[in-house]
């Protein structure tokens, strides 16, 4: 039996579909805390690298990295637009069509957003930065970190089918998760703690990686394994057709150049800050 997908606008219904969203989005604030905090206090064993050329690689490669997040954050929420005025139409089947479609563009969006990087990043980093330590910390930090934007953006998706059907409750689980998982994995990484290699920024990044990985899980997990999704017959690799994938990158296109040109602002920023030494980047 298919559920009814329209939803009333009390301030009750309000404050129950936006608290967990609120939450959710607060949840990931402790675990990019917690990195900055272990960076911050993080020398190598054997004297290379300081606190402060790790808070600096964390400014200057993980703002390059979101640049690449937001673009894909922009195609998800163009998604979701989409999505909404399905569930008010209470076309469940329509909901599902357009969530396949949004997967199979924001993978190949990923998939040449990580391939880009790889080839790029490299030469993006030597031409901007003037620190040599930092150039390269940041050259290895990105080449492990981008690999995880396929995972990150796949997650986000769920969040915004979540946000669409009135089920804001369930974005809770996953960015629980990866908050969890980073913090962990950060300790040990990081710093060799619990039997593992030192790995410093390194270990950052495969943290990172590897909690946006279970989130990734976690989501996709609760959409084909929940009764009420199963309504929107979701097959992830049916066809969609040219011609809507088409008409749906359009319409995200605006809010992806909005985002990229937002946080790629910053990147801009901490690379000039970056020229004036370690110290005052990180």
């Amino acid at each position: 039996m298919q559920n009814d997908l329209k939803t009333s606008n009390s301030y009750r219904k309000i404050l129950r579909v936006a608290l967990p969203m609120s939450v959710a989005i607060m949840i990931p604030q402790l675990s990019i805390l917690t990195n900055t905090i272990f960076l911050g206090n993080y020398f190598s064993s054997d004297g290379v690298v300081h606190g402060q050329e790790a808070l600096a690689v964390a400014g200057v490669a993980g703002i390059y990295y979101f640049t690449f997040v937001m673009i894909t954050f922009g195609l998800a929420s163009g998604i979701l637009m989409l999505m909404s005025r399905k569930a008010g139409a209470n076309d469940a089947k329509g909901v599902g069509f357009i969530f396949r479609a949004g997967f199979q563009l924001g993978l190949g969006l990923t998939v040449f957003l990580l391939l880009a990087s790889l080839i790029f990043s490299d030469y993006f980093f030597a031409f901007s930065l003037q620190n040599l330590l930092v150039q390269s910390l940041a050259q290895n930090f990105i080449a492990i970190r981008i690999w995880g934007l396929p995972f990150l953006f796949m997650a986000h998706l769920g969040n915004m089918l979540f946000i669409a059907t009135d089920k804001t409750k369930y974005m809770l689980y996953g960015t629980l998760a990866e908050t969890l998982i980073t913090i962990a994995l950060d300790y040990m990484l990081i710093f060799g703690n619990l039997g593992f290699p030192e790995m410093g920024v390194a270990g950052a990044a495969i943290a990172s990686v590897v909690a946006e990985l279970a989130f990734f899980v976690v989501v996709f997990g609760i959409i084909f394994y929940n009764k009420f999704f199963r309504q929107f017959q979701i097959s992830l690799w049916a066809k969609v057709g040219w011609a809507k994938l088409k008409e749906f990158f359009v319409v995200s296109s605006p809010l992806m150049v909005q985002f990229f040109l937002g946080i790629g602002s910053w990147e801009v920023f901490f690379i000039f800050v970056e020229h004036l030494g370690p110290n005052e980047l990180g």
